[in-house]
């Protein structure tokens, strides 16, 4: 493996398996805005369509997958950004310098792989659902061991972990631990009643 491949693996290692805050996302796009044209806009899901759904319950859950999607989808959209960005720049026939087109890639890159988390979150929810709905929250735990996997070979112990967790905690809130109590005199020798003297 040369050099630059190499250098190329360690940034995505490091990069492109973590998702961006909401910050970060907004740095990137505050200098390579995405272009102001219908097809990079995230479809809104058309009412008409909805609204043939008779049962509440039936389309709250259409509207809420849909949403889920709709996140994902719009992190995707996000790298034309600063794809478009590169494109009008070399369309241009101006030199670009070499720098600011490593920089460029490597926006493209953290975006992608941004999407590519949250897609991956998405999916581990929805496997999980179908196994243990009590589960989903795993969806979100850093698996760092997943390699080529959705969960990888050190999900069972993260998951029992976790499971530990969560009933040690559920048994400390079912049973408080009652405030100790601290012995009062009920009053000083001078209010007790003196004994009768024969």
């Amino acid at each position: 493996m040369g050099i630059s491949k190499r250098t190329t693996v360690l940034f995505l290692e490091k990069k492109f398996r973590r998702k961006l805050r909401y910050d970060q996302v907004c740095e990137i796009l505050d200098i390579y805005s995405i272009p102001s044209v219908d097809c990079l806009f995230t479809p809104t899901l058309d009412p008409s369509v909805v609204n043939q759904i008779n049962f509440i319950q039936t389309k709250k859950y259409v509207q809420d997958r849909d949403k889920e999607m709709a996140v994902v989808q719009r992190a995707l959209l996000n790298t034309t950004g600063p794809l478009c960005s590169l494109h009008d720049a070399l369309s241009s026939g101006t030199q670009v310098p070499a720098e600011e087109i490593k920089c460029i890639v490597e926006q493209i890159l953290c975006l992608l792989g941004s999407a590519n988390h949250q897609l991956s979150v998405l999916r581990r929810k929805k496997v999980l659902a179908n196994v243990n709905k009590e589960k989903i929250n795993l969806a979100d735990q850093p698996l760092p061991n997943a390699k080529r996997f959705l969960f990888g070979e050190d999900f069972p112990s993260i998951a029992s972990k976790q499971a530990e967790l969560s009933r040690g905690l559920a048994k400390n809130l079912s049973n408080p631990q009652k405030p100790k109590q601290t012995f009062q005199n009920s009053g000083t020798t001078k209010d007790r009643p003196r004994p009768k003297t024969t």
